[in-house]
Protein backbone atom coordinates (compact mmCIF):
# COMPACT_ATOMS: atom_id res chain seq x y z
CA UNK A 1 0.00 0.00 0.00
CA UNK A 2 1.28 3.49 -0.85
CA UNK A 3 1.91 6.35 1.54
CA UNK A 4 -0.71 8.65 0.04
CA UNK A 5 -2.52 9.98 3.11
CA UNK A 6 -1.86 13.45 4.49
CA UNK A 7 -3.33 16.09 6.76
CA UNK A 8 -3.33 19.87 6.94
CA UNK A 9 -3.99 21.93 10.07
CA UNK A 10 -4.16 25.75 10.17
CA UNK A 11 -3.91 27.91 13.26
CA UNK A 12 -3.71 31.63 14.01
CA UNK A 13 -1.19 32.51 16.73
CA UNK A 14 -0.63 35.75 18.64
CA UNK A 15 3.18 35.78 18.36
CA UNK A 16 5.03 36.99 15.23
CA UNK A 17 6.48 34.37 12.85
CA UNK A 18 10.07 34.71 14.14
CA UNK A 19 8.94 33.85 17.68
CA UNK A 20 6.80 30.93 16.48
CA UNK A 21 9.81 29.63 14.53
CA UNK A 22 11.79 29.76 17.79
CA UNK A 23 9.05 27.72 19.50
CA UNK A 24 9.56 25.01 16.86
CA UNK A 25 13.37 25.03 17.07
CA UNK A 26 14.30 25.69 20.71
CA UNK A 27 14.34 22.65 23.04
CA UNK A 28 13.11 24.58 26.09
CA UNK A 29 10.14 25.92 24.13
CA UNK A 30 9.36 22.57 22.46
CA UNK A 31 9.08 21.10 25.96
CA UNK A 32 6.25 23.54 26.67
CA UNK A 33 3.96 22.56 23.80
CA UNK A 34 5.02 19.74 21.47
CA UNK A 35 2.80 16.90 22.75
CA UNK A 36 -0.94 16.21 22.67
CA UNK A 37 -3.16 17.44 25.50
CA UNK A 38 -2.75 14.56 27.98
CA UNK A 39 1.02 14.38 27.48
CA UNK A 40 4.10 16.31 28.53
CA UNK A 41 7.55 16.74 26.95
CA UNK A 42 10.28 15.99 29.48
CA UNK A 43 13.09 16.21 26.91
CA UNK A 44 13.81 17.69 23.48
CA UNK A 45 17.04 17.89 21.49
CA UNK A 46 17.63 20.02 18.40
CA UNK A 47 20.58 20.22 15.99
CA UNK A 48 19.37 23.32 14.16
CA UNK A 49 20.76 23.03 10.65
CA UNK A 50 19.63 21.46 7.39
CA UNK A 51 20.38 17.76 7.83
CA UNK A 52 20.52 18.18 11.60
CA UNK A 53 18.63 15.80 13.85
CA UNK A 54 15.96 16.40 16.47
CA UNK A 55 14.34 14.20 19.12
CA UNK A 56 11.24 14.91 21.19
CA UNK A 57 10.27 12.66 24.09
CA UNK A 58 6.59 12.67 25.05
CA UNK A 59 5.24 11.20 28.28
CA UNK A 60 1.71 10.05 29.10
CA UNK A 61 1.31 8.65 32.64
CA UNK A 62 3.49 5.51 32.47
CA UNK A 63 4.17 5.52 28.72
CA UNK A 64 6.99 7.34 26.92
CA UNK A 65 7.19 7.93 23.16
CA UNK A 66 10.01 9.51 21.18
CA UNK A 67 9.76 11.07 17.75
CA UNK A 68 12.93 11.73 15.79
CA UNK A 69 13.85 13.08 12.41
CA UNK A 70 16.00 15.46 10.43
CA UNK A 71 15.52 18.99 9.19
CA UNK A 72 15.25 19.18 5.42
CA UNK A 73 14.58 22.91 5.16
CA UNK A 74 14.91 25.78 7.63
CA UNK A 75 13.94 29.35 6.71
CA UNK A 76 13.84 31.41 9.91
CA UNK A 77 10.43 32.93 10.53
CA UNK A 78 8.95 31.37 7.38
CA UNK A 79 9.22 27.62 6.92
CA UNK A 80 10.38 24.31 8.38
CA UNK A 81 10.42 20.94 6.66
CA UNK A 82 11.33 17.90 8.73
CA UNK A 83 11.06 14.16 8.66
CA UNK A 84 8.94 12.64 11.44
CA UNK A 85 9.24 9.10 12.76
CA UNK A 86 8.51 7.21 15.97
CA UNK A 87 11.27 5.28 17.71
CA UNK A 88 8.80 2.80 19.15
CA UNK A 89 5.71 1.00 18.01
CA UNK A 90 5.05 -1.18 14.98
CA UNK A 91 4.11 0.35 11.65
CA UNK A 92 5.56 3.75 12.43
CA UNK A 93 6.95 4.78 9.06
CA UNK A 94 8.85 8.02 8.52
CA UNK A 95 6.63 10.85 7.29
CA UNK A 96 7.22 14.49 6.31
CA UNK A 97 6.06 17.62 8.17
CA UNK A 98 5.99 21.05 6.49
CA UNK A 99 5.26 24.13 8.61
CA UNK A 100 4.63 27.46 6.88
CA UNK A 101 4.54 30.69 8.87
CA UNK A 102 3.04 33.89 7.47
CA UNK A 103 2.47 37.25 9.12
CA UNK A 104 -1.19 37.54 10.01
CA UNK A 105 -3.38 40.63 9.77
CA UNK A 106 -2.92 41.39 13.48
CA UNK A 107 0.87 40.97 13.38
CA UNK A 108 0.61 37.44 14.69
CA UNK A 109 1.22 34.26 12.70
CA UNK A 110 -0.91 32.26 10.32
CA UNK A 111 0.53 28.75 10.68
CA UNK A 112 -0.14 25.97 8.18
CA UNK A 113 1.07 22.47 9.03
CA UNK A 114 1.00 19.70 6.43
CA UNK A 115 1.97 16.17 7.42
CA UNK A 116 2.43 13.81 4.44
CA UNK A 117 3.19 10.15 3.89
CA UNK A 118 0.82 8.18 6.12
CA UNK A 119 0.14 4.58 5.09
CA UNK A 120 -3.58 4.86 5.83
CA UNK A 121 -6.34 7.30 6.74
CA UNK A 122 -6.58 6.14 10.37
CA UNK A 123 -2.91 6.96 11.02
CA UNK A 124 -3.39 10.40 9.42
CA UNK A 125 -6.51 11.02 11.55
CA UNK A 126 -4.68 10.04 14.74
CA UNK A 127 -1.86 12.47 13.94
CA UNK A 128 -4.31 15.24 12.98
CA UNK A 129 -5.93 14.99 16.42
CA UNK A 130 -2.49 15.10 18.04
CA UNK A 131 -1.35 18.10 16.01
CA UNK A 132 -4.54 20.03 16.81
CA UNK A 133 -3.94 19.44 20.53
CA UNK A 134 -0.27 20.44 20.19
CA UNK A 135 -1.16 23.62 18.34
CA UNK A 136 -3.68 24.49 21.06
CA UNK A 137 -0.77 24.38 23.54
CA UNK A 138 1.39 26.36 21.10
CA UNK A 139 -1.36 29.02 20.91
CA UNK A 140 -1.12 29.46 24.68
CA UNK A 141 2.67 29.72 24.50
CA UNK A 142 2.41 32.16 21.58
CA UNK A 143 0.41 34.51 23.79
CA UNK A 144 3.33 34.49 26.25
CA UNK A 145 5.88 34.95 23.44
CA UNK A 146 3.92 37.89 21.99
CA UNK A 147 4.06 39.67 25.35
CA UNK A 148 7.69 39.07 26.05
Amino acid sequence: MGKSHSLTVKRKLAAPPNRVFEAWTTPELLCRWCAPAAMSVPHAEVELRVGGAYAITMREVDETYTTTGHYRELVAGERLVLTWGWDDGPGREETLVTVTLATGASGGTDLTLTHDGFPDASEAALHEKGWRECLEKLAGLAGDLARG
